[in-house]
């Protein structure tokens, strides 16, 4: 009994809340390319993922920044990515997207906008940049100096998903014609 309550006037970081990351792809629904980055705190506390860890995306649903996942075809040779390509500010690393206890946020991506897929081939989606984040809410860390931020990150990646490709329309062209 005397460890324990030593324990927790001595050590109380030991026995505090902290959030925990789930992550994962989910596949998209029947008749649709749109695959979906699923994040979740089953923790009791904030996470805080840095956002450049994060995919990005354009008005025309094209991905900022193909580090972030990518697309492989079912024996394992990568697919041609067509979104843009833009460096991420990485001079500013407190810029981070917050999940409270029991939230989720989802990362919605057209997989034909963004890669070179042909309808009906199989395909999987994982992640290529791990995930940088916080397990605590931001107020908790008095020193937010970068380097102090940057030692305490934990690192996290989504669970591949396999899919289909659904076919594409392409709303421009003739019938008859290819896309």
């Amino acid at each position: 009994m005397r460890t324990m309550v030593f324990l927790l006037l001595f050590f109380p970081a030991l026995c505090s809340a902290s959030g925990v990351l789930q992550a994962w792809f989910a596949p998209p629904p029947a008749g649709s390319n749109m695959v979906s980055l699923v994040l979740r705190n089953t923790g009791d506390d904030d996470i805080n993922i840095v956002e450049y860890t994060l995919p990005w995306l354009m008005k025309d649903g094209k991905l900022m920044n193909s580090a972030v996942m990518q697309l492989t075809t079912q024996d394992g040779r990568s697919v041609g990515y067509r979104g843009a390509f833009h460096e991420p500010d990485l001079s500013d690393p407190e810029r981070f997207v917050t999940i409270k206890p029991g939230g989720e946020k989802r990362y919605d991506a057209d997989m034909s906008v963004n890669y070179d897929i042909a309808p009906g081939q199989l395909y999987q989606v994982s992640s290529v940049m791990r995930m940088k984040y916080l397990d605590r809410a931001l107020a908790r860390y008095p020193d937010r100096s970068n380097v102090v931020l940057r030692s305490l990150y934990r690192i996290a990646a989504a669970t591949p998903a396999v899919f289909v490709a659904a076919p594409v329309a392409c709303p421009d062209t003739v019938a008859g014609e290819g896309c």
